[in-house]
């Protein structure tokens, strides 16, 4: 995770800088065949919400780290809906209509995933509903951590992907 203080900021340099970030990202997903990405404007601090283990949406969602910075995990769930995000192929594969997000998102193929930037006229809402698929929840995050710590396997939680 980057994190940047927009803080003494004006939208302009704000602006310039997503578009940096932007430019960067799209640069490692087509070098790396990258699993997610996102950019967000979030008052956060990161010092009390334990870091790059759970990001705002994650916390909203009832999902609290532990589990939430590795492959298995990475390739199964997103870690936020924000207005542009990326998705790498494991993510997309398991979208089942694709077109539902091309209708609100800008959609750019970038090497064997997705660059998907939130149309003017959607919503946040719109982007939850479309990526339901691979958003997690509290029983997600519960079995994600059974899975780390060894208290259950795999087929026991039904998802043989977070291995």
């Amino acid at each position: 995770m980057l994190w940047w203080d927009t803080a003494d900021h004006d939208d302009l340099v704000i602006g310039q800088q997503v578009e940096t970030l932007a430019a960067i990202v799209d640069d490692v997903m087509a070098r790396g065949s990258g699993l997610q990405a996102f950019i967000a404007r979030w008052n956060w601090s990161t010092l009390y919400q334990g870091g790059a283990q759970s990001t705002p949406y994650e916390y909203t969602c009832g999902v609290h780290g532990q589990c939430t910075t590795g492959r298995a995990w990475c390739s199964r769930w997103l870690r936020a809906a924000t207005e542009r995000i990326w998705l790498g192929p494991e993510l997309l594969a398991r979208l089942p209509e694709r077109d539902v997000l091309q209708s609100i998102c800008e959609l750019t193929s970038i090497r064997d995933g997705m660059r998907a930037v939130l149309r003017p006229t959607a919503t946040l809402d719109d982007l939850e509903l479309s990526l339901a698929a691979i958003l997690p929840g509290l029983s997600d995050w519960e079995h994600g951590v059974n899975l780390l710590y060894g208290h259950c396997h795999a087929s026991d939680v039904g998802d043989a992907d977070m291995r």
